[in-house]
């Protein structure tokens, strides 16, 4: 891709460093695995009510570190979302994320099942990938299995390239008193990044100029090898100071050593 205006996609590094904390890799220099977090929330903006006296009002949006959630009955209390069926089950729905066909999710839920001073286990807990239509793509049940919080993992497939995906959780107390809660969800994606040096512009990928590489596509994301996100955006020329980057786009995933 030819740049005419080469200087106004420089990003200086300053800014880089300042990208949303929700784009973060996990990787290092002796492997080529990188896992990218598309979603860490753990309800720290949530301050009201508590685990005996349950907050029914609110907005899910104005509790959670980003827009875009959706839920069909509103649950609160300080630091979790709380599914507190009364008739129908509880459901709630992340916001879109941009994901790649490459691996599968997993879903990471710490949470625990409770009521009036005591916690139950043997509930069940859907977790659900929903495509960008609203069509359900797959469905993996999590049953609690420890009284008190724990850590669940559950894996999604990715069966097609969607524009974007959402995580739905739903839950049902079976008529119950029992309530659901939720102290953090966590969506990652784990990539090969096989391709040590790209110098050719028909990679999505490449080094273009000292400390310097160009990022090819509609969803670009570049990471240093300490995890930092550097690049959030859209095609880019991109600054920057890393030896080694990792970059992630349109869910191609290429390993650069400047």
């Amino acid at each position: 891709m030819i740049y005419p205006q080469r200087a106004n996609y420089i990003l200086l590094s300053a800014l880089l460093l300042s990208a949303s904390s929700e784009c973060v890799a996990d990787t290092s220099d002796d492997c080529d695995a990188v896992a990218i977090t598309l979603l860490d929330e753990t309800f720290d903006r949530s301050l009201s009510g508590s685990m005996d006296h349950i907050s029914y009002s609110g907005d899910i949006d104005s509790c959670t570190g980003i827009p875009g959630w959706y839920t069909s009955a509103i649950g609160l209390c300080e630091g979790h979302f709380v599914f507190a069926p009364a008739i129908d089950p509880v459901t709630l729905v992340t916001p879109p994320l941009s994901v790649s066909v490459a691996s599968p999710l997993k879903v990471t839920l710490t949470m625990a099942e409770y009521n009036n001073e005591r916690y139950y286990t043997g509930a069940s807990v859907k977790v659900a990938l929903l495509h960008d239509d609203g069509n359900t793509a797959s469905v993996r049940p999590v049953e609690i299995t420890r009284a008190g919080f724990a850590e669940y993992e559950v894996s999604l497939d990715i069966q097609q390239v969607p524009d974007d995906v959402r995580i739905m959780l739903s839950y049902d107390n079976g008529g119950s008193n029992r309530k659901l809660f939720l102290d953090r969800l966590t969506v990652t994606q784990s990539f090969e990044a096989s391709v040590e040096v790209i110098t050719s512009d028909s990679a999505r990928a490449w080094i273009s100029g000292p400390h310097e590489i160009t990022v090819d596509g509609r969803c670009a994301r570049v990471f240093a090898i300490d995890g930092r996100c550097l690049y959030d955006g859209p095609s880019a020329v991109v600054r920057v100071d890393a030896p080694i980057v990792i970059a992630v786009v349109d869910g191609v995933v290429v390993r650069l050593r400047l």
